[in-house]
């Protein structure tokens, strides 16, 4: 993403519109799934809309960002029956973090814009989104309803907030705690960077709470040998396995606000502030470069890097091919146009 592309590849027009097919497809799969978990029951309902995308690494809550972008790039191009069909399967997912974020990135466009040409986004966009809620509760209102609890008990924390110490002690003696884990890890996060060392430098790839570093001390792989590592890099097991290990009981239904996850906060412990404001700037200057060549995808740029920015700082998508691999092609695709064709 950082480096300007030296030939014309395939166009976004095209890789939209090939891989939206694809995605048509799944879809299609997953509410077939969703009608077959609906009516026999069996199964949960809040994970029925898989279909063909599957259950590996984040299912429903990659499938539903995938969606949600597709939405916006066709919001763009006024092709309102695939953007309202891509916004309906996102919600479909029932992942309310993501959701959330979604209106997030959004609301950050318009506010950085502020002119008329978008003004009615503001009309389309609650309007469609107003009715695909109205339904899904129908169909599904336990999700909604959680989605809600989730977010009162965040609101609790910040207004009820127990000292970091005390919280951790109780998770490590397997007490439920007030605070929610994710806010944890970042509390933890900020401790550890007051070493000025660590600070600069970070503890080193794969020793917080990367992805990178479940999988390789046994949480979240398969392998023998990985699963007889004991000796865990110490900052990671003083502050972040406590939060998410497989002797939580709930591990898996303990929503998102549980889940200690951050690719932002695992580039700044890892690899130390430094090398983070570093990458961000390369980023940003990346950035800045595609807005400026391609003014037609203006907004739907604007929303892929708010997007992107949110989704890093709540969960580990940088290290999920099938979200961040995406995001690469459709930004290479876009900057390629800018490139003449050999």
């Amino acid at each position: 993403m950082l480096l300007k592309p030296k030939r014309h590849y395939v166009s976004v027009e095209m890789w939209m519109d090939i891989s939206s097919k694809v995605l048509i497809f799944v879809n299609l799969t997953g509410f077939i799934n969703f009608a077959y978990v609906y009516i026999t029951g069996n199964g949960l309902l809040d994970d029925g809309f898989n279909g063909l995308y599957g259950r590996s690494g984040l299912s429903m809550h990659t499938f539903s960002l995938v969606n949600f972008i597709y939405c916006v790039y066709y919001f763009t191009k006024t092709k309102y029956k695939k953007a309202v069909f891509f916004l309906f399967c996102g919600f479909m997912c029932f992942y309310g973090l993501g959701l959330l974020l979604f209106i997030g990135a959004i609301a950050i466009v318009f506010l950085v814009n502020l002119k008329r040409k978008y003004f009615k986004y503001f009309i389309i966009i609650p309007l469609a989104g107003w009715f695909i809620i109205f339904i899904s509760t129908k169909i599904n209102p336990h999700a909604f309803s959680y989605m809600n609890n989730n977010i009162q008990r965040v609101t609790r924390t910040i207004t009820d907030k127990r000292p970091y110490d005390n919280e951790l002690r109780d998770v490590n003696d397997f007490k439920t705690v007030k605070t929610p884990r994710k806010i944890m890890a970042f509390e933890g996060g900020i401790r550890v960077l007051s070493n000025p060392l660590i600070f600069l430098f970070g503890t080193s790839p794969g020793t917080y709470n990367s992805r990178a570093s479940f999988l390789l001390n046994g949480e979240y792989t398969r392998n023998k040998l990985f699963q007889k590592i004991n000796n865990r890099p110490f900052y990671a097991n003083r502050d972040i396995y406590p939060l998410w290990n497989k002797n939580i009981t709930f591990q898996y239904n303990d929503g998102t606000r549980n889940e200690p996850f951050s690719s932002l906060l695992a580039l700044m412990v890892e690899y130390g502030v430094l090398q983070t404001v570093l990458i961000c700037f390369l980023f940003w200057n990346s950035y800045r470069r595609l807005k400026a060549n391609n003014e037609e995808y203006k907004f739907f740029i604007q929303f892929l890097f708010s997007f992107l920015l949110l989704n890093l700082l709540t969960e580990n998508y940088l290290e999920y091919p099938e979200f961040i691999i995406l995001i690469i092609m459709i930004y290479k695709s876009i900057e390629s146009n800018n490139v003449k064709r050999i």
